[in-house]
């Protein structure tokens, strides 16, 4: 049976589909309103004052009415912020510098491994990257196996474990933004005492960065002789519906030994794609796979 695991989180959903994955950077979660930040559901003077008030600590700010202060942008809230929600509400500007919204969505995109992941021999340290985007602010992370908190939340989103036993784990982590919102994705990983050798096998296609046309894809394989070699093609087929056909080729990148690819051509909202990913090993053993998901832009900020 062929040993392969696709990792993809839906961006509405965040949930691991078995057929055609669904990539979408809709917000699902109410986002914070800028200049918004007394809890009085609107842009008012009383919000400028609140950012003096706070200036002169007489008022604290939590982590989302901070993000709703810093209508500039910058990381911080400062008198210049409280100015800017004066020449809005005077008509003198008629969106803030950073836009009037603040998404706050985080995505467990993926979890993977190096090249051996899945068939690890028992003491070897294996790395795992979980792979997640959403703001505000810089995303913590934080790491258990088997349901055992193995790695405290930090910024780092890689981590090192050595399996002494063989056997299968969960592996999952947990990422969260800077105003407490949270979301998380696992695998199961299979550790053996013989380093089991055969043909090779794709273990994960993922992807990378939610909010970007240009979209990175990043494939692992493993079991047979290293290195790898990895192609990849992908089909427009927002028009072939029901077909077998494999649509439209939007880009493709023939073998190398890099196990990334990222496209250099603009994607089409609302369009449905399919990535065909081949690679083959130093001996010429073969395997293929492939990643269907819609593609979906956010709403305007």
């Amino acid at each position: 049976m062929k040993k392969c695991i696709k990792i993809l989180s839906v961006v509405l959903l965040i949930v691991v589909l078995l057929s055609t994955q669904i990539l979408s950077a809709s917000a699902v979660i109410t986002p914070i309103f800028r200049g918004h930040i007394d809890d009085d559901n609107g842009c008012s003077i009383t919000d400028a004052t609140y950012i003096q008030r706070h200036l002169a600590q007489l008022e604290e700010m939590t982590p989302t009415q901070f993000y709703a202060a810093d209508v500039d942008g910058d990381e911080k809230v400062s008198v210049i912020d409280a100015t800017y929600i004066q020449q809005k509400l005077a008509e003198i500007i008629h969106q803030f510098p950073a836009g009037d919204y603040c998404f706050i969505d985080v995505y467990a995109e993926a979890l993977v491994s190096d090249y051996s992941s899945g068939k690890a021999k028992a003491g070897t340290p294996v790395t795992f990257e979980a792979v997640a985007s959403g703001g505000p602010g810089e995303l913590m992370y934080e790491f258990y196996i088997d349901g055992e908190l193995v790695r405290e939340s930090s910024k780092n989103n890689t981590f090192v474990h050595t399996f002494e036993e063989p056997g299968t784990y969960e592996v999952e982590y947990y990422v969260s933004n800077a105003v407490g919102v949270t979301t998380g994705e696992n695998i199961y990983y299979t550790v053996v005492l013989p380093y089991e050798t055969g043909w090779v096998n794709l273990y994960s296609i993922y992807h990378k960065g939610f909010y970007d046309h240009y979209l990175t894809f990043e494939a692992i394989a493993y079991d047979g002789n290293a290195p790898y070699e990895y192609s990849f093609a992908l089909y427009d087929q927002t028009y072939e519906s029901g077909s077998e056909s494999s649509g439209i080729l939007v880009e493709k990148q023939d073998y190398s030994q890099s196990n990334s690819f990222t496209l250099t051509t603009e994607l089409e909202d609302n369009h449905y794609y399919t990535l065909y990913v081949d690679v083959k090993d130093a001996d010429g053993h073969t395997d293929s796979d492939t990643l269907g998901f819609e593609y979906m832009l956010p709403p305007p900020a």
